[in-house]
């Protein structure tokens, strides 16, 4: 039977409930503000999730690399107003935590008090599996009814990603992936620098990410048919990586939901794509695709070279069984002579596209 608990933000009660299978909750009070937080762990990550700061995941750690700092991930703002504007980002959420099989599920809830806002609702459920190393995030943007019009919302995703210092970037752009380096020891630019604001109104993929220390890394899956663009904002002490959607018109009583996925990982020097619960990179100086996925899965990847004299040879077409938080790893030869592409398509078992991979096999 569910376990549902309706917790009241400004409580400073701590308990611990352990689920089936490795799943913990732990309530207890932030050693940051004086209300509540929950901690929702499994054996691949923790994550801490404050209901009186806007809902947002404050800490995400991961074999032992915190993820976020600061004000956190999933902050709530409507790019139609700017940051902080429309009664969302940093208010207390109402919070229900969904005890099932297998799975909890933190769901956090907000009116809005601006405007025409004032009669939106915010809904993002958080769910952490038993055995996925990932964190599945719903939004559901809810117009109620007494509103009597419909209302244009404008999603904006803004995170607080990274490890402790220096930190890459990857953006998917239709002029192939954008890297950006950071790192937080030589920033000398104040927050309004160009340097520090760096937009990309043409992604290419439903994906961007991020590689850190020890290569800890972390991959977003945003809809792609609803992405306007990605965005990043080097600070003094942190960075982050966020996403604005198209405009999206809600009628009375309806409402407008989108899912992502937020998937670690260890291994991988760089993001070369990703999709379907998985991150793929090119490790071109050893020759090999590495693949990893969040939950355990069955996939096919094709692998293709173009050599420099624009001959192409399929040198790889196999089945594999990935396991949550292991890296895959498959070879594949260079062509003679300098410069050349490799293509790589992952699908599933059914043969459903998954991810792809496009890339010079030089580096630069």
């Amino acid at each position: 039977m569910n376990r549902i608990f309706r917790i009241a933000v400004a409580l400073l009660l701590v308990s611990t409930i352990t689920v089936p299978a490795q799943i913990q909750i732990h309530r207890g009070d932030s050693d940051r503000v004086a209300s509540e937080v929950v901690t929702v762990q499994n054996r691949f990550l923790r994550i801490v999730v404050n209901p009186a700061r806007g809902g947002v995941i404050q800490s995400f750690t991961y074999r032992g690399e915190e993820l976020t700092r600061d004000e956190g991930i999933l902050q709530d703002h409507l790019w139609d107003l700017g940051h902080g504007v429309g009664g969302f980002y940093g208010e207390p959420y109402l919070l229900e935590i969904k005890q099932l099989p297998g799975r909890v599920v933190l769901h956090l809830s907000k009116e809005g008090t601006k405007g025409s806002y004032q009669f939106l609702e915010i809904h993002k459920s958080i769910t952490l599996l038993e055995d996925e190393c990932g964190v599945l995030v719903t939004y559901s943007f809810r117009n109620q009814v007494r509103s009597q019009t419909p209302i244009t919302v404008f999603p904006w995703f803004n995170h607080i990603l990274g490890t402790a210092g220096p930190n890459t970037y990857f953006i998917p752009t239709e002029e192939g992936i954008k890297r950006v380096s950071y790192d937080p020891d030589h920033v000398d630019w104040g927050g309004e620098d160009p340097r520090a604001n760096l937009w990309f109104n043409n992604p290419s993929r439903g994906w961007s990410g991020l590689v850190g220390k020890d290569h800890v890394g972390l991959v977003c899956l945003p809809e792609y048919k609803y992405l306007h663009c990605v965005y990043t904002w080097l600070g003094k002490n942190l960075a982050t990586l966020e996403w604005r959607f198209i405009p999206a018109s809600v009628q009375p009583g309806k409402e407008f939901t989108t899912s992502f996925t937020l998937i670690p990982f260890k291994g991988l020097m760089e993001i070369s794509g990703a999709g379907g619960g998985i991150v793929a990179s090119l490790d071109r100086p050893n020759h090999r695709v590495l693949l990893v996925s969040h939950r355990k899965q069955q996939v096919r990847l094709q692998v293709r070279i173009k050599g420099p004299d624009g001959k192409e040879e399929r040198q790889a077409d196999v089945a594999l069984m990935l396991e949550p938080d292991t890296v895959a790893s498959v070879p594949f030869s260079p062509p003679d002579g300098n410069g050349g592409l490799v293509y790589c398509e992952i699908t599933d078992h059914q043969g459903k596209y998954l991810a792809d991979v496009e890339g010079p096999l030089e580096e630069g």
